[in-house]
């Protein structure tokens, strides 16, 4: 499984996408990457290998866009040795949303684990606010009887650690 992400880091300008991967070790703890991760840089690797227009891997919209033909020639690159110019330290880099602007609204579930369940009554009961996660007695928080459905504009996506703008005014 190639595991993808965006990225900056200081050789390179703006953005870049990559694939994180590891010698032994699963390449993520919860979100952080593990050491001693690498990441495959995909356009770097692209311009090595001249195997696509580079407009085809300039974003991870893009890329998605190639669909088994770009992860097929990514998980090759992968299990093989991708050229040094397109490896990175995982370390080294910032980790930003794996797709930093959607296309379009994204469909979400929400309250759809256990522990999101409690994570949202414990807000809700610390904000003073009736919850319909809590249990009819009051300990643990039921998951709900039908799942929640939600959206989200592509304007409110943040990566790992990102600022959540507040807006006042609402």
């Amino acid at each position: 499984m190639v595991r993808l992400v965006t990225f900056q880091h200081a050789k390179a300008v703006g953005q870049r996408i990559g694939a994180i991967v590891a010698s032994s070790t699963p390449a993520f703890a919860g979100h952080s990457i593990t050491s001693p991760a690498k990441i495959v840089d995909i356009q770097s690797l692209n311009q090595a290998t001249k195997t696509f227009d580079a407009a085809k891997v300039q974003d991870m919209n893009s890329f998605i866009e190639l669909g088994d033909e770009g992860v097929q020639w990514l998980q090759a690159a992968v299990n093989t040795t991708a050229p040094a110019t397109a490896i990175v330290d995982a370390a080294a880099v910032s980790l930003l949303s794996p797709i930093p602007v959607p296309r379009r609204n994204l469909l979400c579930v929400g309250k759809n684990y256990k522990d999101h369940v409690a994570e949202v009554a414990a807000a809700d009961k610390v904000r003073g606010i009736g919850t319909t996660s809590a249990a009819p007695t009051g300990n643990t928080p039921d998951a709900p009887k039908y799942p929640q459905f939600f959206t989200k504009a592509p304007s409110t996506i943040v990566g790992p650690g990102g600022n959540i703008e507040s807006h006042a005014r609402i």
